[in-house]
């Protein structure tokens, strides 16, 4: 048995050796720099780096270096040169390197990025296309269990299995204080809005629920199918395609989709709209608490930790952040301020946070009862994902 392992583990290495453009057994020439310290062997580094020359110290920046070195040691009589043994081949890990896609590391790794995104940052671009425009807001929101598509000009409800375009914006809400399992969804794309409800909102089963309060057990069902159908093979997964959804903290809303706990994964991927404010517009922890101080006017006692606040330079630091340019140049991480910060403030899509409270404190009763209205703040949810994606393109940077 031990034996018939072994043969299959030499047969492997010879296959993966194949692939690699250094061998096991290349000769390594060891490499220090100016402080003798121990750096990736010259044989690889011609490799990584295309054999670039290597860059040149100052002898200011070296004596520099070196009297930093002293401090922090404490050794006062090192001299730069070292106290370690010269490195020698057998003090190096023996690497096989894969063969570079590229002239150096750098282009290896642009390759590979490349590969895998550029069919999603291609759906991307496609649906930030300037002519597009939102599809109409349905009248009425449906509550059968499951997907609805609600058609853009007649107005028409259709039961569908899942969303087929490749970019949606998309939304979940749950009922806090009944579980965590999604209650409503909705997804827009550019052809159609799309709704989703959870069986539990519908009357027979909030009929059960009161006369067996012990039915609340959370099974798969209860999740959102994105990809497949309740009752579809996982095998037919084989045959996805890629597909991109758009969010704010899309990461919470993943948490929701069936597909996502399949142990192969697939080809869906997620493009988070906070993510890509905090990178290119958000604010550092600092700026946060001076930024939150000044637009709101009340002084909390983070400010007045973070920046040792005294009532005399009240009028100094006011003056001060107005002054400033980045004031004006971000906002909050949360979706309302984001919209408002691309949108403009003349824009007609505000976000209720009254109708949310519901979502929070309210049960499944009161979400059935107020359907209607909470369909809409996922709605605004979802509207104003899409709105903020594509007012500025700044956001796509991210990808």
């Amino acid at each position: 048995m031990d034996s018939s392992r072994s043969k299959v583990c030499k047969l492997l290495a010879k296959k993966i050796n194949r692939r690699f453009s250094t061998k096991v057994d290349q000769k390594i020439e060891p490499r220090t720099n100016k402080f003798q310290i121990s750096m990736i062997p010259e044989n690889l580094r011609r490799i990584l780096f295309n054999n670039e020359q290597e860059p040149e110290i100052l002898g200011t920046d070296l004596s520099s270096a070196k009297n930093a070195i002293k401090s922090i040691t404490k050794t006062k009589d090192f001299d730069g040169n070292g106290d370690h043994q010269n490195p020698t081949s057998s003090n190096y890990p023996k690497v096989a390197l894969p063969k570079l896609r590229g002239r150096n590391i750098a282009e290896h790794f642009e390759a590979i990025s490349e590969e895998l995104l550029k069919n999603y940052r291609d759906l991307l671009k496609n649906f930030m296309d300037e002519d597009w425009s939102m599809p109409v807001m349905p009248m009425k929101w449906s509550r059968k269990s499951g997907w609805t598509r609600y058609d853009p000009k007649t107005g028409s409800q259709e039961q569908v299995t899942f969303p087929v375009e490749d970019v949606l914006v998309f939304d979940v809400e749950i009922c806090a204080s009944v579980s965590a399992h999604p209650v409503i969804a909705t997804a827009v794309s550019k052809n159609a809005w799309y709704s989703w409800c959870s069986k539990r909102l519908d009357a027979n089963y909030l009929e059960r629920r009161v006369k067996n309060p012990f039915d609340e057990l959370v099974t798969v069902d209860d999740l959102i199918p994105i990809e497949t159908a309740s009752n579809e093979s996982r095998e037919l997964m084989e045959q996805n395609k890629e597909r991109i959804i758009i969010g704010h903290n899309v990461g919470f809303d993943r948490t929701f989709l069936k597909e996502q706990y399949y142990i192969r994964g697939t080809k869906m991927r997620f493009f988070d709209t906070m993510s890509a404010h905090i990178a290119i517009s958000g604010l550092a922890g600092d700026q946060r608490i001076e930024f939150q101080y000044h637009k709101t006017g009340r002084r909390t006692k983070a400010y007045a930790d973070a920046t040792g606040y005294d009532k005399r330079k009240k009028e100094a630091k006011q003056r001060l952040f107005n002054e400033s340019r980045w004031v004006n140049s971000t906002s909050m991480n949360n979706l309302a301020d984001v919209h408002e910060f691309y949108c403009g403030q003349n824009s007609k899509l505000k976000i209720s946070k009254d109708e949310r409270e519901t979502f929070v404190k309210g049960n499944l009763e009161d979400v059935a009862s107020n359907f209607q209205n909470l369909a809409l703040v996922s709605w605004y949810l979802a509207s104003a994902f899409a709105s903020s994606f594509c007012a500025d393109d700044r956001s796509f940077l991210v990808v």
